[in-house]
């Protein structure tokens, strides 16, 4: 069978939370859509995306289930293996799927339908940053992502068609150049919240909420956009090649271990160490918990020396890169193994929870706050499992999940409205 090479619905941002969807246009002189003048496109979906998706939503309701420290004060497998990282690879396939959305390899020329592409990016946005406060107004931990997810797809709106090479150079801006700007102004603005920001916080403290989700929140935007930039360029390859399997699997490898060693270099080799141990109100101890643990809330803006730590959830250059790298280095090994025979097959449910990302991660972030539970690797087990038979079931009986519904419907209206403006 052909492997299509455009998203079903060029200029749509219907599959943007669903997973990878890739189609190839109907032949000339087709029918059409009622308010789309482009062909259809028939319909595919790249395993792979779907499955890497699936695996970030499972490392980060570990993280969500399971405690942060052992019995013996160390840090527990799942926020060692997933803190940090899960999120990241959940960030980088959004923008992945955002560049199938906006053709891939050969994104639309027509000047309406990529305003009409952009409009329905910000109706999407705004609907999961609603969801997300929506989760917020009832839920104190763990933290929600929805609300910062929503604003890197609105950031991604006006950036969605450009050049591979300006995206690359924005994604090197958001991590390396971002970080020194938030701390730099972080004093300056209002301090973020201690837990998840609701509707209320929107209508009461509105600048408060602009900066937390922008700057200084635990998902910040502005930086986390390397992320989605660096999503944007990797899905504008043939993912189906292995050799862009392989190159994202070695070049994220080396991203990955480079900032590691840079950052080591750094802090114990040129001194910055010694910097950040003359932090004022912090002991040798809170310093070494802040670089094993990462901020709580935020990083200290005392010295410059801090962006130089690799925590989870520090947003310093070498915690974007290092993730970056990791997010890069999973998305080519399971592209990799889906190629193996009968690989599909076994990622299959994997890939099923991965198009359903949405209604998912939101369950997981009720259960984990108001089911009690004690046994964490029986909750956690019980999450995984009813949650693959679960999204098998409903990719095969409903399609699209509840809440991927809502927003898409959402964003459809939105690009409608630009479409039909142009008649």
């Amino acid at each position: 069978m052909a492997i299509p090479q455009h998203p079903r619905e060029p200029g749509s941002v219907q599959q943007a939370l669903r997973g990878s969807t890739a189609g190839t246009p109907v032949a000339a002189g087709a029918p059409r859509t009622g308010d789309d003048p482009r062909p259809q496109v028939r319909k595919t979906r790249i395993t792979g995306v779907d499955a890497a998706r699936g695996f970030a939503l499972i490392g980060m309701a570990a993280v969500h289930t399971y405690s942060l420290v052992t019995d013996d004060g160390d840090q527990s497998w799942s926020w060692a293996l997933f803190a940090g990282k899960a999120a990241a690879l959940f960030a980088l396939l959004a923008g992945v799927s955002l560049a199938f959305m906006s053709g891939g390899s050969r994104p639309s020329t027509d000047g309406r339908t990529r305003v009409a592409a952009c409009a329905g990016l910000a109706a999407r946005a705004l609907c999961i940053t609603v969801i997300g406060l929506l989760i917020g107004s009832v839920v104190d931990a763990p933290y929600v992502i929805l609300p910062y997810y929503g604003v890197m797809f609105l950031l991604a709106a006006p950036v969605l068609y450009s050049p591979a090479r300006v995206l690359v150079f924005l994604a090197v801006v958001s991590a390396l150049v971002a970080p020194f700007v938030m701390q730099a102004v972080r004093s300056e603005l209002p301090y973020p919240f201690l837990s998840n920001p609701s509707l209320g916080d929107a209508l009461v403290h509105p600048w408060r909420l602009v900066t937390s989700l922008l700057l200084t929140g635990v998902y910040p935007a502005i930086p986390w956009m390397a992320y989605i930039c660096t999503g944007l360029v990797i899905g504008r390859c043939d993912l189906r090649r292995a050799r862009v399997a392989g190159w994202l699997l070695g070049a994220g490898t080396l991203l990955a271990v480079v900032p590691l060693i840079v950052s080591n270099v750094l802090l114990y080799q040129l001194g910055g160490y010694d910097a950040l141990v003359a932090t004022p109100g912090l002991s040798v101890e809170e310093v070494d918990d802040v670089i094993g643990w990462g901020p709580d809330p935020v990083l200290p803006t005392s010295t410059s020396w801090w962006l130089a730590i690799s925590a989870a959830h520090s947003s310093t250059p070498v915690d974007l890169m290092h993730t970056t790298g990791v997010a890069m280095a999973v998305l080519g090994a399971v592209l990799l193994l889906e190629r193996v025979r009968g690989a599909r097959t076994l990622l299959a449910p994997l890939a099923a929870l991965g198009t359903l990302t949405l209604t998912f991660y939101t369950l997981n972030v009720l259960a984990t706050r108001f089911i009690t539970w004690e046994d964490d690797t029986t909750f956690f087990a019980s999450q995984v499992v009813v949650g693959l038979i679960a999204a098998v079931l409903w990719r095969y009986r409903f399609g699209q999940g509840p809440l991927e519904r809502v927003v898409a419907a959402g964003a459809h209206r939105a690009r409608s409205a630009v479409l039909r403006g142009g008649r």
